[in-house]
């Protein structure tokens, strides 16, 4: 009886030691499990506040990209803008100045015609007049005068040969005459040539009424006008 006691007791201490052993050896595991299911927790929640700070740096980042894109969106329109109204003043500028020298072109072009339609009215308005004034004097007083004025232009006009130049070659002198050249008048006019001159001249005569009265004398480029319709005409196109 006491052995079987003795037994019992044995096996008991047994299996109480085994239930420390197996308790000691699971709290040592379940201590060692927690400890790092601790790091792991930690561990995650340092990757976790890792991942949230680089969504927060992504984020910032996306913040700024954006905002400087509608900075430089808004610099880029602003600057379309002043462009386009840059563009539009030099274009209306351009339109203005090709206006105004439409304008001005217009302008000298009715300047031109009206100062071409006057001096043709003043034209025919003195042609008509030398016209009325040739029938209107009579012939023997335009006769007095062309001899008048031949006479001058004999002492006095062609005193100026002296001073201008006749080319070498020029060896006949033409006379624009409203009445035929007298002998005398030619031969006074041949004179005078001759004494300016130093050679003597040959005269062709053109008799042309429309002069009225009076000569013109060409010896090569050099004119001596003493009509009464050049006279005429330097008066009504005399400035007023």
């Amino acid at each position: 009886m006491l052995i079987a006691i003795s037994v019992i007791l044995f096996f008991l201490l047994m299996f109480f030691g085994l239930v420390l052993m197996f308790r000691n050896v699971i709290g040592k595991n379940v201590t060692s499990a927690t400890k790092q299911l601790e790091e792991m927790s930690q561990e995650y929640a340092k990757k976790e506040a890792e991942v949230e700070r680089q969504l927060e740096e992504i984020k910032r980042k996306s913040r700024e990209t954006l905002a400087n894109a509608q900075e430089e969106a808004q610099k880029q329109k602003e600057q379309i803008v002043k462009d386009a109204q840059a563009e539009k003043a030099r274009v209306l500028d351009a339109a203005q100045v090709k206006v105004d020298e439409m304008i001005q072109q217009a302008d000298r072009a009715r300047q031109s015609l009206l100062s071409d339609i006057e001096h043709k009215i003043e034209e025919k308005a003195v042609k008509r007049a030398m016209e009325l004034l040739r029938q209107a004097l009579p012939e023997q007083l335009r006769r007095e005068i062309h001899s008048r004025w031949i006479n001058d232009l004999t002492s006095s006009s062609l005193e100026q040969l002296d001073r201008l130049r006749v080319d070498e070659n020029v060896n006949q002198a033409r006379v624009v005459s409203a009445f035929s050249l007298s002998q005398e008048q030619a031969e006074s006019l041949k004179l005078k040539i001759r004494e300016k001159l130093g050679r003597e001249l040959g005269l062709k005569e053109e008799i042309e009424p429309d002069i009225i009265s009076g000569v013109i004398v060409h010896i090569g480029s050099v004119v001596f006008d003493g009509s009464l319709k050049t006279k005429i005409q330097e008066i009504a196109y005399a400035p007023k």
